[in-house]
């Protein structure tokens, strides 16, 4: 009953602080650099991506803030290489227009502090703190070279394949068990969960503008079940915010 207590009070308490905290509607782009380190490949791939959501300031004296926030994130990339595999004696050539696409929700927890350089027109802060990051949707397209060619999509999260486009044909569903075999061999599964940790830097013009630029360092692998390489990311990201 006292941990009970003790909870809502706490939830309380934090509610009080959010509501009188400074609030800041973000908005910004970012960048990831996925780092995949494996006994069969080494490889770096750049995404692009686009951010939103709110932030809250929350005082603790003396300059010193903790910052919790809410972001929307989606971002995207397009690898052109391609890859020569034989499956059930047929070569098959994976890859050439490959497309993957992610949202999530992203909330960060920063503890920072704020240097005054023209009292309320000109302003730094730094910050520093984890960012968890929870993946609502993500999909990858493939493109499946052989003796006809089939594009796929397929749930990053589950494996699922969403959808299989065939040519016209007769035979056109032939292939079927194949494209499953290469797409759960080619395709690994990642992890809906990731958490980062990071420094942000910014700059307050009028105690309303808020220029910002920072970078997070991916702290666990997002491959579920794989065992053939481990598949790190960072980002960095530049934002806009209004501070109300």
């Amino acid at each position: 009953m006292k941990n009970r207590i003790t909870f809502i009070l706490l939830l309380l308490y934090i509610g009080i602080e959010i509501a009188s905290a400074q609030t800041e509607a973000v908005i910004g782009r970012y960048g990831s650099l996925h780092k995949i380190d494996g006994s069969e490949t080494n490889e770096k791939i750049h995404s692009d991506g686009v951010m939103a959501g709110i932030s809250f300031e929350i005082g603790l004296g003396h300059n010193w803030f903790i910052k919790p926030g809410i972001l929307y994130g989606y971002q995207w990339y397009k690898d052109a290489d391609i890859e020569s595999i034989t499956m059930d004696g047929m070569q098959l050539i994976l890859g050439g227009n490959e497309r993957l696409r992610e949202h999530s929700a992203n909330i960060p927890l920063h503890i920072g502090c704020i240097l005054e350089i023209i009292p309320e027109i000109l302003s730094i802060d730094m910050s520093l703190g984890p960012t968890y990051s929870f993946g609502i949707h993500s999909t990858t397209s493939v493109m499946i070279l052989g003796s006809m060619t089939f594009r796929t999509l397929v749930d990053n999260y589950s494996g699922e394949i969403k959808n299989i486009d065939y040519p016209y044909g007769p035979d056109q569903y032939q292939y079927e068990d194949i494209i499953t075999k290469v797409i759960e061999d080619s395709v690994p599964l990642q992890k809906r969960h990731n958490l980062s940790i990071g420094g942000h830097a910014g700059i307050s013009i009028f105690d309303q503008i808020r220029l910002s630029i920072g970078y997070d360092v991916g702290l666990n692998d997002r491959l579920k079940s794989y065992d053939k390489a481990k598949y790190m990311r960072n980002s960095y990201h530049f934002t806009v915010s209004y501070i109300f």
